[in-house]
């Protein structure tokens, strides 16, 4: 008798924690993902991007900035040109092809308003 009542209890038990754990998954399940995040922190599309090869402080001073004489983004001439301009430049550049497939716009906004505060 002892027996049946405990395995009664330990089938009541599992019964019970299954379909607790059911409902959990279905809760969680319906809870909205995490909304994403439309601006870049200060200069993350910069850094994980463009700063390799165009140093951290846009002085194009590292050793691929060197090899393929990349100028200075601090100067004038990139100061003076629009962001269209800027995009059409990055577009029309060989070391940037694989960057245009991997960023949108609205990234390399991000990257040149960057590159901007930095002067």
């Amino acid at each position: 008798m002892r027996t049946s009542a405990f395995l009664l209890i330990v089938a009541s038990v599992t019964a019970v924690s299954i379909f607790a754990i059911g409902m959990l998954i279905d809760v969680a399940s319906t809870v909205p993902p995490r909304t994403v995040q439309l601006r870049a922190t200060e200069g993350e599309v910069y850094f994980d991007n463009c700063a390799s090869c165009h140093a951290r402080n846009g002085s194009g001073q590292t050793a691929e900035g060197f090899r393929m004489r990349i100028p200075d983004l601090r100067n004038t001439d990139f100061e003076n040109k629009t962001a269209d301009q800027l995009i059409e430049d990055i577009a029309r550049t060989e070391p940037h092809r694989t960057l245009n497939r991997d960023l949108g716009r609205t990234e390399m906004l991000e990257a040149i308003e960057f590159v901007r505060r930095l002067q």
